[in-house]
């Protein structure tokens, strides 16, 4: 594609993409800005941490709990007791990933359902004290720590 003031920038699409229009700024941008786009082909600069943040839902725990798929950071902020963890079946990676925080003193057991295992440990093995945190993730039938 030719510029129709100056410079050359060209894009390959895949084989079966199509006809196609997009419209570049007519600048080189900000440092810490990322391209964005409108979905209709103009693209405009934008702030990194607003163009390319993702929203993670958060709650504050402080009683027992069973972490649903809307979850992601689960903050365990006092007493002791235990979180248990959605079904690993279904989804695997990142889909099914939570992070599990204990900012408060107690102590969280981390469980599981269905005798499914957290690398390879049965369920209420784990536990977590102040500060800890832990992340994991599905492999569809498991849970993995990162």
């Amino acid at each position: 594609m030719l510029g129709t003031t100056s410079g050359t920038v060209t894009i390959a699409p895949a084989a079966a993409a199509g006809t196609w229009s997009w419209t570049l700024p007519t600048t080189g941008g900000t440092n810490g800005y990322a391209l964005t786009t409108n979905g209709s082909g103009v693209s405009t600069w934008g702030k990194v941490d607003e163009a390319l943040a993702v929203k993670r839902p958060y709650v504050a725990k402080n009683a027992n709990y069973t972490i649903t798929t809307s979850d992601f950071i689960v903050d365990c902020t006092a007493n002791t007791f235990t979180i248990t963890l959605p079904t690993a079946v279904g989804t695997s990676g990142d889909a099914q990933r939570y992070v599990i925080k204990n900012s408060g003193t107690g102590v969280i057991t981390i469980a599981t359902t269905s005798a499914q295992t957290i690398d390879g440990g049965a369920s209420g093995v784990l536990t977590l004290v102040q500060w800890d945190s832990l992340v994991v993730f599905s492999n569809n039938s498991n849970w993995l720590k990162e």
